[in-house]
């Protein structure tokens, strides 16, 4: 997967239209992350109910990619392996935020680098997994669209 477009310009990723599909409107503000291990985009709408926030960061210090995600299996508070577009990855996090709203997706872009993102919606937003497997399909289709 070309990774090159979330590295140079993150937040240029979505469009309008996507963001949209996502449940984010035209109010939304979209902020750069960028530090030693990792570059991406926060997209934040506050019209939406209380809210709702994606974010998408590319980390690139792994040596095995997803693999190195996988050795963190068993301290998950959730784990659960999925395909995204043809390549693998799985829903997680460290604590279990899913009732509040929150989901966590690992996607393997190569094989060094895993792209983190993650949907936060309002307490008790359904299937926030869901819109975070949506976010990660938008994802993979904007980076093969640029490649």
């Amino acid at each position: 997967l070309p990774t090159a477009p979330l590295s140079n310009n993150p937040c240029g990723l979505l469009n309008p239209s996507q963001l949209a599909r996502l449940g984010l409107s035209s109010a939304t503000l979209a902020n750069r992350l960028q530090n030693s291990v990792m570059v991406g985009c926060e997209w934040n709408d506050s019209t939406v109910g209380t809210g709702v926030q994606l974010d998408v960061s590319l980390v690139t210090p792994l040596h095995h990619g997803l693999a190195d995600i996988y050795v963190q299996q068993d301290t998950a508070a959730y784990w659960q392996p999925l395909t995204i577009s043809g390549y693998p990855a799985v829903l997680t996090a460290a604590t279990d935020e899913r009732p509040s709203g929150t989901c966590g997706l690992d996607l393997g872009a190569s094989n060094t680098a895993v792209i983190d993102m993650y949907y936060q919606g309002a307490s008790g937003t359904s299937d926030p997994c869901g819109k975070a497997q949506a976010l990660a399909a938008a994802i993979v289709s904007s980076l093969k669209g640029r490649s």
